[in-house]
């Protein structure tokens, strides 16, 4: 079996997908530490500007002090934020090929309202995955995986008498690994320098890295094309269809 583990971007980018696509369960997790400046609170779509394109950002609500984990950073009620991005998108993308087909599925998507950024964000990726007909199965977060964090350091002790300088990063992935009984686990091509496939090999699963091919498409801006935008982007100018068409084209080793 093949597994992916990813944070929940905020409205993720294609590489995002083809991770997804390649593999058999992919599990977003929210039990990890928050990283302020991440994917997880922003995305880029186009925008007027000297690079030519802008930030989007949910507004959030953060518990005081420096660390916490994703799954206690809420995502606010407020109609303000969902109002103004909304507005965004139809300004920027009223006059795409596509926008009237996904329109209306994105102002639903941001007018969800739970408790966590992490369940907005589940929410989006969820329903944009089942729209592009992926059929990876995806959760946010999983039951085997529930207390790890609290017996990592166990864990790592056990790997450690095996392999002295497996760390911690490393530890939890096998151990994502061994309680899913994952063969395989597949992360993006921005993690190859984080973990060591002869270590994996060792403990008996296959690391693999998805990357993404060069995707170019028409885009409503008469600069050059702009890559790695939101998949709002690639939604708004390729449609549903065409952004399928754009799920094969990664490459995984």
């Amino acid at each position: 079996m093949k597994l992916g583990v990813m944070q929940p971007y905020f409205f993720p980018y294609t590489g995002y997908f083809h991770a997804i696509v390649a593999v058999d369960e992919f599990v977003i997790c929210d039990q990890l530490e928050y990283s302020k400046g991440s994917w997880m609170g922003r995305n880029r779509i186009l925008g007027n500007t000297n690079e030519g394109w802008v930030y989007i950002r949910p507004r959030i609500e953060k518990p005081s002090g420096i660390n916490y984990l994703i799954e206690e950073v809420n995502i606010s009620k407020d109609s303000l934020w969902r109002k103004k991005l909304i507005r965004t998108l139809e300004h920027t993308y009223s006059k795409t090929a596509h926008f009237d087909e996904m329109y209306a599925f994105f102002k639903d998507l941001i007018n969800f309202k739970p408790e966590t950024l992490a369940e907005f964000s589940f929410h989006a990726i969820f329903n944009i995955a089942q729209l592009l007909q992926i059929n990876t199965k995806i959760s946010l977060n999983a039951p085997e995986f529930e207390n790890l964090e609290n017996e990592l350091d166990d864990c790592l002790s056990s790997y450690q008498a095996k392999y002295p300088s497996i760390n911690k990063k490393q530890a939890r992935v096998l151990e994502w690994c061994r309680r899913k009984n994952a063969t395989h686990y597949v992360n993006t091509i921005a993690g190859n320098h984080l973990y060591s496939k002869e270590m994996m090999r060792e403990f008996g699963v296959h690391l693999h890295f998805v990357s993404s091919r060069n995707i170019v498409y028409p885009q409503i801006v008469n600069n050059d094309f702009i890559p790695n935008l939101s998949i709002i982007d690639v939604l708004m100018h390729n449609g549903v269809e065409g952004t399928r068409k754009l799920l094969s084209k990664y490459d995984i080793d």
